[in-house]
């Protein structure tokens, strides 16, 4: 039988690899906590891209693109048909006029009739020859092209030039105003539009902007010339 001199470092030996066993599994309060508070962080971090995520603008997935709409500002040709000079009936006043060759107070000027009233000639000069000589949002109405002796003008009563001038949704069409034949201006679509091209209207009734309403919708927009 051993004797007690010798179990002793034997009893200290073991009790020490017990402690050290214990120490190597257990954490303390202060390292749970910490690693608790780690993991809610990340959750946080989580939470928080998740709401940032951008779903787009809410309602213009419903605004269908527009036949005629203008994505970018665009020059207008200066050419201009030149009138049948002689024999017209000049209407009173400064701007009256029987020729082109009395139009020389502005640009392309042109010895036209008059849009309404009694028939009489007026010169007519071009307004612009792009956007930039027109009030802001306004763009420049271009006449059709050379044969044409209509000038060039800004479309007043507008509300865009251009696309992105009708955030968030993004189109701008040409509708028709005030006096028929006197061209058109510029508006915006929007989520309230119950029409985008005239094919969406019946009996030939085209789609306008509704300056009321403030949106699209079937309807003649523009009244008869005065006599």
């Amino acid at each position: 039988m051993p004797s007690p001199s010798r179990l002793l470092p034997l009893a200290v030996l073991a009790l020490w690899l017990a402690l050290a066993v214990g120490c190597s599994s257990s954490s303390s309060p202060a390292d749970v906590d910490a690693g608790d508070a780690a993991a809610s962080e990340a959750s946080a971090d989580v939470a928080v891209q998740d709401a940032g995520a951008d779903t787009g603008p809410v309602g213009c997935a419903a605004v269908r693109q527009p036949t005629v709409h203008r994505p970018a500002s665009v020059a207008c040709s200066v050419a201009r048909s030149e009138s049948e000079d002689g024999g017209m009936l000049a209407c009173q006043g400064d701007a009256g006029c029987t020729g082109d060759f009395e139009c020389t107070a502005g640009l392309a000027g042109r010895c036209v009739p008059r849009a309404v009233g009694r028939l009489c000639y007026t010169c007519s000069y071009d307004e612009c020859a792009d956007d930039t000589k027109c009030p802001a949002k306004t763009p420049c109405r271009c006449r059709e092209g050379a044969p044409s002796t209509s000038a060039n003008a800004c479309a007043k009563g507008s509300e865009c030039r251009v696309d992105t001038d009708c955030d968030p949704c993004g189109y701008c069409s040409p509708s028709v105003v005030g006096i028929c034949g006197r061209g058109n201006s510029w508006y915006c679509h929007n989520k309230d539009d119950e029409c985008v091209n005239d094919a969406d209207c019946i009996g030939g009734i085209p789609c306008n902007f509704d300056v009321q309403a403030k949106h699209w919708r079937c309807f003649t927009a523009c009244s008869p010339p005065p006599p």
